[in-house]
């Protein structure tokens, strides 16, 4: 569904879902970071596709085109600061970002160029916030699944996901 300009505030319940469904022990750390995001959710200027996962490693280049994105199972609608604060999350810097070719500015720069429109580096921080958390649930997910038996490694919120997320 196309979340309009409450973009954020979507993306934000059903990530919220997925971790009530999912943890097995409270995390006061994410619900304060559920307080502060929900309080500072950002409005959207339209919406877009949002890949959901975008970095260098799920990328093709032609040179310096991209000629296709890869790992499309977190895409959804919603606003084009997303897959921005995705990438330039603190969290994985060492993934997201190449020395450079890919570093925050020039990536800003690049999106301002090609689409036209500026970066709102508010709502890119949002979604930094936001990044992190989403990393947070996906690995208290993730434990849920190891103490079920679908998976063989442990996965939990870790203190550099937490403290990322605090900072």
């Amino acid at each position: 569904p196309d979340p309009g300009p409450e973009a954020a505030r979507f993306e934000l319940d059903r990530w919220e879902e997925i971790l009530r469904r999912d943890q097995r022990e409270p995390y006061p750390e994410l619900e304060l970071a559920l307080s502060w995001l929900r309080s500072t959710a950002p409005r959207s200027p339209r919406t877009v596709v949002v890949h959901g996962d975008f970095k260098p490693g799920n990328v093709l280049l032609d040179g310096e085109r991209i000629v296709a994105l890869l790992d499309w199972e977190l895409a959804h609608l919603g606003d084009p600061m997303e897959d921005l604060g995705w990438i330039t999350q603190p969290l994985r810097t060492r993934e997201h970002l190449i020395d450079g070719a890919w570093e925050r500015e020039d990536l800003f720069a690049h999106y301002e160029q090609a689409s036209g429109r500026p970066v709102d580096r508010d709502a890119v921080r949002w979604w930094n916030v936001f990044a992190s958390f989403k990393t947070a649930v996906m690995q208290t997910s993730g434990l849920r699944s190891f103490v079920e038996g679908r998976c063989d490694e442990l996965y939990r919120p870790t203190a550099p996901v937490l403290r990322a997320l605090l900072d």
